[in-house]
């Protein structure tokens, strides 16, 4: 598990303004962050897990459609020899 290098604490929460994880700590007293927006780490992450699930199915259907073309290039070469 990360930790913030100044607290020592776990990484919580997610900065939108500097993209990055810190701890809620930081968050909290501003430092570096003031002014900055957040978003409870937990929730940016079933964000991409869900952004990912949709990509990779995306990729799968292109995958079948393409695999569909190669196998019909093929069927047609065939044919094309057969009638040589």
């Amino acid at each position: 598990m990360y930790r913030c290098e100044s607290h020592k604490e776990k990484l919580s929460v997610y900065c939108w303004t500097c993209r990055r994880c810190i701890c809620h700590q930081c968050a909290l007293w501003g430092g570096t962050h003031s002014g900055h927006t957040f978003k409870p780490l937990e929730e940016v992450y079933e964000q991409h897990v869900t952004q990912i699930k949709d990509e990779v199915a995306q990729l799968r259907r292109r995958l079948m459609e393409l695999i569909s073309l190669v196998q019909e290039v093929v069927s047609i070469n065939f044919l094309l020899f057969l009638l040589n």
